[in-house]
């Protein structure tokens, strides 16, 4: 008797289902399923005990398109129990169907799990040390991770960006995200996480992902899969820049048709978008291959439609901005240089410049750096009366440099000087309001001459005017002065002596 048919028996008289995957060769090329927007509420009346109906609650059938091959990870894409994602409801419900899948899973967090950075205890508590998320056992500043399959390298990412501590540039986890991508070795990358960058259903596409998408294109990822529309779509291949680009762009998913129900597809479809449904549930099972992949949609029971290609992988971005042309440096006063250039162009996206400085005569080293396409910066740190040249070169999304830029020279100005101060006094309240409303201030006669004298009204200087005699003196303060904004500031006098 062979040894499958002896498993088959005991099952039987056992009088249970066999839920384990048949084992995988250690030769053979991984194969990974994938699905978001699972489980129905236990309550819902389409739950049915589990088994749905032909229009909701398909958690069951879709589960079992994974049971019956052999795989080696399952990612749900969020959004895997609905209406809440408390434990109780994870285990009425999802436990039931997905959660036969649960030792290969590599779960991905989505809004019906919580969306605030407290929130999140049941799909922590279900999935335990798979969850990945902080020693209070909730989303804030975690649920997001990496793992290796077969010959490539996957990122799970949290896109309840307020709950991760952001997805911008600069936040937590894009700045852990880099340093994984950074050390990962492998030719081939897949990132999941639940809101999509790019889709055309009913919620649409989630500008707020962008940072993390170009972060991704900059260094070489190939795939990426989300949930959150309760649709499939494939896009075609788009760039770091949002541009559908066949040669270099990233492949993106939207698979979700899990189980739960389905939501309506926009009547314009999103810039890319190849295949697109809404009324079949199944789940996509993927080829993960030394250099390339293969993708398969697989209907639930009762369904045809299907979907199926094959793509090699991406090389990592290494090409370098072109260099930044027209430096010029300006003094700006006597310790600090305005600079200026034209901006440099690159295949992902420029990411920021380094600003190189040194004396007339001597080598330049960088003193410091910008971020984002501005192409301005001021340098303060400067000494008054000496001379500099400076270059600057562009940077990358990936880290790449471009050439450098013309040298740009500049002296700065020797210090100002500033006379001895004499004398200084704020008006009085009363006062102060009659000046500002004649637009004039009348001073007494002083023991020094020649004086140089500044009226301010709140921070802003009204008045400078240098006199030669001790006489009484009517100073004229700025138009602007005049105005009812100004009429309550407090008006201060200096009188100093002239450099």
């Amino acid at each position: 008797m062979s040894r499958t048919l002896k498993l088959i028996l005991v099952a039987l008289v056992c009088g249970s289902a066999i839920t384990a995957t048949p084992a995988r060769s250690a030769a053979a090329d991984a194969v990974v399923y994938a699905a978001g927007d699972i489980a129905c509420d236990p309550v819902d009346p389409d739950f049915n005990s589990g088994k749905g109906t032909a229009t909701a609650c398909r958690q069951l059938a879709t589960s079992d398109l994974i049971l019956g091959g052999g795989f080696d990870a399952v990612i749900p894409l969020g959004d895997l129990q609905y209406d809440a994602g408390n434990l109780d409801n994870f285990q009425q419900a999802y436990d039931l169907s997905w959660g036969r899948l649960k030792p290969q899973t590599r779960p991905v967090i989505g809004n019906h799990e919580g969306v605030t950075a407290a929130s999140g205890a049941g799909y922590c508590v279900y999935f335990g040390a798979a969850a990945h998320c902080n020693s209070g056992r909730r989303q804030g500043g975690a649920a997001f991770y990496s793992f290796d399959v077969g010959d490539w390298h996957i990122v799970v990412l949290n896109s309840n960006c307020e709950a991760a501590g952001g997805c911008d540039v600069g936040s937590p986890q894009y700045q852990w995200l880099a340093s994984d991508l950074a050390a990962n070795p492998r030719a081939c990358t897949l990132a999941a996480w639940h809101h999509p960058r790019w889709s055309s259903g009913a919620d649409g596409s989630n500008a707020f992902m962008q940072p993390i998408w170009q972060l991704l294109y900059a260094n070489g990822a190939d795939l990426v899969l989300a949930g959150h529309s309760h649709d499939y779509e494939r896009f075609a291949p788009i760039n770091g820049a949002g541009a559908v680009d066949a040669a270099t762009g990233m492949r993106s998913f939207v698979v979700g048709t899990g189980g739960a129900h389905f939501t309506g597809l926009g009547n314009t479809r999103a810039p890319g978008s190849e295949v697109s449904q809404n009324t079949t549930f199944g789940v996509l099972r993927l080829g993960l291959h030394p250099t390339s992949y293969d993708w398969t949609f697989v209907p639930a029971s009762g369904s045809t439609f299907t979907d199926s290609g094959a793509q090699v992988c991406r090389a990592p971005d290494t090409q370098p901005p072109s260099p930044p042309g027209g430096l010029s440096a300006k003094p700006a006063s006597p310790t600090a240089v305005k600079l200026g250039w034209s901006g440099s162009t690159d295949n992902v996206g420029v990411a920021g410049y380094e600003i190189w400085r040194g004396p007339a005569d001597g080598a330049l080293a960088p003193v410091a750096t910008t971020n984002g396409a501005g192409t301005a910066s001021v340098d303060a740190t400067v000494a008054a009366g000496q001379r500099y040249r400076y270059q600057v070169r562009a940077r990358d999304t990936a880290g790449n440099m471009s050439p450098m830029s013309n040298v740009g020279s500049v002296a700065t100005p020797a210090a100002r000087r500033r006379g001895k101060l004499l004398a200084h006094w704020r008006l009085a309240p009363a006062r102060a309001r009659r000046a500002l409303v004649r637009g004039r201030i009348r001073l007494p006669a002083r023991r020094w001459a020649p004086t140089v004298i500044r009226v301010h009204v709140g921070s802003r200087l009204a008045a400078r005017r240098k006199v030669r005699a001790k006489r009484a003196v009517t100073v004229k303060l700025a138009s602007w002065s005049k105005r009812r904004a100004y009429r309550h500031r407090p008006v201060t006098v200096t009188i100093r002596r002239p450099a």
